[in-house]
């Protein structure tokens, strides 16, 4: 794919599908979330008959979820009404205290930004983590697309104007090394750069001018900032 010189810093810094499949598909989704309060509602059922108890539903609803061996019970009405409830802090609060990172970002060296590489102000954040509640929502990532120049990401990352970003990349735009046009070659200089190696200076990484001398046009120039908190 070809990119112009106005392709804003988060599209061109986009993290893979892979990253956000582990970090915030099976490490944040499941491993943090899913699996502890799965065990704590099947401890729970055994251990409360307030929890074990049938929830009062139409006959044909139950039948249905009957062929499955699903009964639905208070504890799984509470055990539903918790994970949504949980889901909204974990990710609003790690998102929010931690600079846009959550546990799984952490360990994918991924990041939550706006458009142009930087934080996203606090109504943001509650926005993007309410839209993960969303039914599938936590699925949406895998169908990214582009459409044009723009890119269309996760539900909660279109509605909220937030993005996740691949942090090696986002610093080596930022230090002008990267400018939406190989990737991978951002990526070997960055992890060059952390080595202490030399990098080829027959490559962008280390200049700051075009063919023609002229300073490179920047994202804090095309867009001075994209949060209206901030104007």
């Amino acid at each position: 794919m070809e990119y112009d010189e106005k392709i804003s810093c988060a599209e061109a810094c986009y993290a893979s599908k892979m990253k956000r499949f582990f970090g915030g598909y099976l490490i944040d989704s499941w491993l943090v979330l899913s699996v502890p309060v799965a065990y704590l509602f099947q401890y729970l059922n055994k251990s409360i008959a307030f929890f074990s108890t049938s929830y009062p539903i139409p006959d044909a609803l139950a039948a249905a979820y009957a062929q499955y061996g699903v009964r639905f019970t208070y504890g799984l009405v509470v055990q539903e009404c918790v994970s949504l409830a949980l889901i909204f802090l974990y990710f609003f609060l790690t998102e929010w205290l931690a600079g846009g990172k959550s546990l799984g970002k952490y360990v994918c060296k991924t990041v939550v930004v706006d458009r142009n590489g930087n934080t996203p102000s606090v109504g943001r954040l509650a926005l993007r983590s309410l839209c993960r509640l969303i039914p599938f929502d936590n699925l949406s990532y895998l169908f990214f697309f582009w459409s044009g120049r723009k890119l269309w990401g996760a539900w909660h990352d279109q509605i909220s104007g937030t993005y996740v970003v691949d942090e090696a990349l986002l610093e080596e735009w930022k230090a002008g090394n990267y400018d939406g046009s190989d990737k991978f070659g951002a990526m070997v200089g960055h992890m060059m750069r952390e080595r202490g190696m030399e990098v080829n200076p027959g490559t962008p990484d280390d200049q700051d001018q075009n063919e023609e001398g002229e300073r490179k046009l920047r994202v804090e120039d095309l867009y001075p900032s994209d949060d209206p908190d901030e104007q």
